[in-house]
């Protein structure tokens, strides 16, 4: 079975009524909350990592903010973080970020996202 992309996740909530954006700290948020189903939940927590980059680039592109290059740097940040225990608590403020997560944060950072 395919998987599906973020922009199917997105339609099938949507046709449930449930409108999904993205949080100043890059998570997930689903409203109506009372509206999410356990597969709708499931769809979240799974592809949350696609999600998140999709509607970053979303954002980013309809309100023209940043060049396609640098919408493909966030992604790779966006990408390595959610995926990195280290890069998910340094970014809490709990340690540090990897090695790797160290120069994505340092390029994510040089674009003013931050």
């Amino acid at each position: 079975m395919p998987r599906l992309t973020a922009a199917d996740v997105l339609a099938v909530l949507g046709e449930a009524g449930i409108e999904v954006s993205l949080t100043e700290d890059f998570d997930i948020k689903a409203r109506p909350a009372t509206k999410l189903l356990p597969l709708h939940r499931e769809m979240l927590r799974y592809e949350k990592r696609r999600l998140v980059a999709h509607l970053a680039r979303l954002t980013a592109v309809s309100q023209q903010l940043i060049p396609d290059q640098v919408v493909l740097a966030s992604e790779k940040y966006y990408s390595h973080h959610f995926g990195c225990p280290s890069c998910i608590s340094g970014g809490l403020g709990y340690g540090e970020r990897c090695v790797n997560g160290k120069g994505l944060w340092f390029r994510y950072k040089l674009h003013g996202f931050v």
